[in-house]
């Protein structure tokens, strides 16, 4: 049902936000003007990059981010609501392929002590 976004806050600028009486109409605006140019810088105050519209996808759908270094970066999407088995599989397929691409790899858990 509906579609969602992914927001980062910079907590460096959290006294500019709070402040910002405007701080949700911009919000609003990154999301409903920022469909196919993301990332949206959402500024506060003598904040220039308070915050930032990382990403809006449906909700159905799961998507795979990464968060550090004062971003978030998205590494994979995967489309409808996973609630076959043949969608959970598909799912972790999108999560060895994101961490393959980085030369890493998901092992469970119970297996983590074997290696």
């Amino acid at each position: 049902m509906g579609f969602q976004s992914t927001v980062l806050i910079r907590n460096d600028c959290l006294h500019e936000i709070e402040k910002d009486k405007d701080f949700g109409k911009k919000v609003s605006d990154a999301v409903t003007q920022g469909w196919g140019h993301m990332p949206v810088t959402i500024s506060s105050g003598h904040c220039a990059n308070g915050s930032e519209l990382v990403e809006s996808h449906h909700s159905d759908g799961r998507v795979v981010l990464i968060a550090g270094g004062g971003t978030i970066s998205r590494l994979g999407y995967k489309g409808n609501y996973p609630t076959d088995p043949q969608s959970m599989c598909e799912l972790k397929t999108l999560l060895n392929n994101v961490c393959a691409e980085y030369g890493l790899r998901v092992i469970k858990a119970s297996e983590k002590n074997k290696t």
